[in-house]
């Protein structure tokens, strides 16, 4: 009986390498196993055998290191077995043979090919150990053998040993690898010794031979390598790289539409071709060092719903003060989302912004900055979606009809860049699928009574509570007389503080000093809450106003804040503490809070005409109910950002004939004071169609947000997702999907009209 032992000892005599080949069962080595072994080794484009994972097959082989057939070779190997494959068995060959049979080509030649590679790989002589169940393998080492002596490269069968099937220790075969067979012999060329001439001649065109090679290969590396490579396929779309410009490009598998093209431009020196995957066994990742700057991984993963992809980028900084910074081109696509501002646009393709913190900032002391609802989120108009992690601290920065960046804040904290693009079918779907779920907690609704309630400021100044007193009872008589309806009064701090006999709650406050309440700190919280219901109730209050929260602290004063007080974590704080008093608070900043059932008062316009006036209404109303905050107060009519009564009449009856639609109607100039009596009997008709028609739409489609998410008031590409004209569009709107309004124009006469 030959065993194992028996080859080790042998290869050991002869000084010879000893690998061993087995099967498990009859017929079960096949040619597929062969092939894709030495397809393989040729791939890897070096001959050398690879490490195995082994294991134990069976009770019998237990002395015989098994290998998996899939693995990858390296030269550490001793021996090489696989695992069983039944796909190309041969016709005839039902489970295991009792008696030697002839082989099929097929196997035979991918056996054949197996171990004249092993033999090439390794050695000259070796000692070949075949093992197996069956005579009928025996027999397909022996047609192995010969076919390989065909070939010149002769083994001898040695100690072969065959047995009847039925015996529990399968036959074996011992082979042993000769030298050559074709004797050594010495023969005279008769080439005679060459002179320095013919050597010269040799060396320069070796000379030559190098130089051109190097040329060929450094045409390769620049010019002849394609410009564009794959790197990630997903079933609907795939990433490129576009070697050119830097940028990775989203498209769809057919290359017939570009769906976003990301320019990562802040490695300007990076000249490789950046196509070598390091994650190249996982196909749904892409993995890559960037000039020992920084890591990128890319991974592909499932989206909310079947029709949706997404790709999950991650920059990981390699030392310290590297800034990571991605740019999103505006090339035919339409940008929408991120944060308000003080000249709100929409789309966002016209809007300027340097690079500063994403965080809601106070646009009275910073214009410039970024306004009081923020989420980490933008939609693209070929349905792509782009968004940050809460906690991940970034820059944005937007150039008009170039692109939009994201950038890390180089710091010694190393910050990464982390965000997620999906894919779906079209815009609307984009919103549905990612945008209306940023917030995955249960949805809840304001106070719906307010907003058939018109809202009348009275900021008169008083220097007692028994002035004021009068002037609200004067200001309320005046309302009635006009036949203006119920409605609700709302009074500034100074005067609530007047009314309520109380210390004020803040030292100061807007342009004075005052003390930020510590949202941190359990008993500063409790504190506040208490000193707040109190005034509640003492006042008779139908609701309360937060102020205060926009704007960072700690940015402008250059300190860094607590790890709880990061980038606005104070104004989510805030918000759930508003949201305790109920369902009738008001809250002048959000973010991350669209869950909550807050209203939300919009920022304060100019009295004017231009987008930081009336053409900004409409932008804002699409971008804070885009972003789920549908439940917002706009800004008083005319305006109130210049402290002061509107006198312009024709500005006073566009602006409310806009916030007519709108949740809540806002006065802070009366229109007995602006305008003629025309003017107050038009007021009036636009309260009584608020009331009876606007408030039954909007509680009709807030249960669709509560169930959906979807926007209350929605731009006109959610009907028509694939129609360009309709992605900047910015001076109508849709409530729900039924009702149509045009924004007027100041160049026309009432140009207002409702499309049902």
């Amino acid at each position: 009986m030959v065993s194992c032992e028996d080859g080790e000892n042998l290869s050991k005599a002869l000084k010879h390498p000893f690998y061993e080949i087995s099967t498990r069962d009859s017929y079960e080595e096949t040619v597929m196993v062969f092939n894709t072994l030495y397809n393989e080794l040729m791939r890897q484009g070096h001959f050398s055998p690879g490490s195995f994972k082994r294991r134990a097959v069976s009770k019998l082989m237990e002395k015989i290191p098994k290998i998996h057939a899939n693995s990858t070779l390296n030269s550490g190997g001793r021996s090489l077995s696989f695992n069983s494959f039944r796909d190309y068995i041969p016709e005839g060959a039902n489970g295991v043979q009792c008696s030697p049979s002839r082989v099929s080509p097929r196997i035979l030649e991918g056996q054949a090919k197996y171990i004249r590679v092993l033999i090439n790989v390794w050695s000259e002589n070796a000692v070949l150990y075949g093992f197996s169940r069956s005579t009928g393998n025996i027999q397909l080492y022996r047609d192995v053998l010969e076919r390989l002596a065909q070939e010149g490269i002769h083994w001898t069968p040695a100690l072969g040993y065959e047995q009847c099937c039925g015996s529990r220790v399968g036959p074996r075969i011992l082979a042993i690898r000769n030298q050559s067979p074709i004797p050594e012999v010495t023969w005279d060329s008769g080439l005679k010794e060459m002179n320095e001439t013919w050597k010269g001649a040799i060396a320069c065109l070796g000379v030559a031979v190098f130089f051109v090679m190097t040329i060929g290969i450094i045409y390769w590396q620049v010019v002849d390598q394609p410009n564009k490579n794959w790197i990630l396929r997903g079933n609907t779309s795939g990433l490129i790289w576009e070697r050119r410009s830097l940028s990775l490009v989203l498209q769809t598998l057919s290359e017939e539409k570009t769906l976003v093209e990301i320019n990562v431009g802040n490695f300007p020196d990076m000249e490789q071709p950046f196509v070598k995957n390091l994650c190249w066994l996982n196909k749904t990742e892409f993995c890559y060092t960037w000039d020992a700057t920084a890591d990128l991984e890319i991974s592909l993963e499932a989206g909310p719903s079947a029709g949706t992809e997404c790709y999950r980028i991650n920059w990981t900084p390699l030392h310290c003060k590297v800034t990571l910074k991605d740019c999103f081109s505006m090339t035919n696509v339409s940008w929408y989302g991120g944060a308000s501002i003080r000249a709100q646009r929409w789309p966002l393709n016209k809007v300027n912004t340097k690079s500063q913190p994403f965080v809601i900032s106070n646009l009275t002391k910073n214009p410039t900055g970024y306004g009081s609802v923020l989420e980490k989120y933008f939609l693209g108009s070929t349905g792509v979606t782009v968004t940050v992690a809460p906690d991940v601290p970034i820059s944005l920065s937007v150039e008009s009809n170039r692109h939009f960046c994201l950038e890390s804040p180089s710091s010694i904290s190393m910050f990464p860049l982390q965000y997620m693009v999906c894919i779906s079918q079209n815009i609307t779907s984009a919103h549905q699928e990612v945008g209306s779920q940023l917030s995955e907690q249960e949805r809840r609704l304001p106070n719906t009574d307010i907003l058939g309630l018109p809202i009348w400021r009275h900021y008169k100044a008083a220097d007692s509570a028994a002035k004021m007193e009068r002037g609200l009872r004067s200001f309320f008589n005046r309302l009635k007389r006009h036949h203006l309806g119920e409605g609700l009064i709302a009074l500034n701090e100074h005067s609530t503080m007047l009314l309520s006999n109380a210390t004020p709650l803040l030292t100061k406050w807007k342009g004075q000093f005052s003390v930020r309440l510590n949202v941190t700190n359990d008993a500063a919280r409790n504190w506040y809450m208490d000193r707040v219901s109190l005034l509640w109730q003492r006042l008779g209050a139908q609701y309360v106003t937060f102020e205060g929260a926009e704007g960072n602290t700690f940015a402008e004063q250059t300190v860094q804040p607590p790890k709880e007080l990061e980038g606005d974590k104070y104004i989510g704080i805030f918000a759930l503490m508003a949201a305790t008093l109920g369902n009738s608070t008001i809250i002048s900043a959000v973010t991350r809070s669209n869950h909550l059932p807050l209203f939300i008062q919009m920022t304060p316009l100019q009295s004017d005409w231009s987008y930081a006036g009336l053409k900004g209404i409409i932008p804002s109303v699409l971008h804070y109910s885009l972003l789920g905050y549908n439940f917002f107060i706009p800004d008083a009519v005319g305006g109130t950002l210049a402290n002061e009564f509107l006198t312009e009449e024709e500005l006073y009856i566009r602006w409310l004939q806009i916030v007519t639609f709108l949740p809540v109607m806002s006065f802070s100039t009366p229109p007995w004071v602006c305008c003629d009596e025309w003017v107050l009997n038009l007021t009036r008709q636009y309260i009584q169609r608020h009331q009876d028609f606007v408030v039954p739409l909007i509680v009709k489609f807030s249960k669709e947000w509560l169930s959906w998410g979807y926007p209350i008031f929605r731009p006109l590409w959610w009907l028509s997702p694939n129609d360009p004209v309709t992605f900047t569009i910015d001076d109508e709107f849709l409530i729900g999907d039924e009702d149509f309004l045009a924004c007027p124009y100041p160049t026309y006469h009432f140009p207002f009209s409702i499309k049902t």
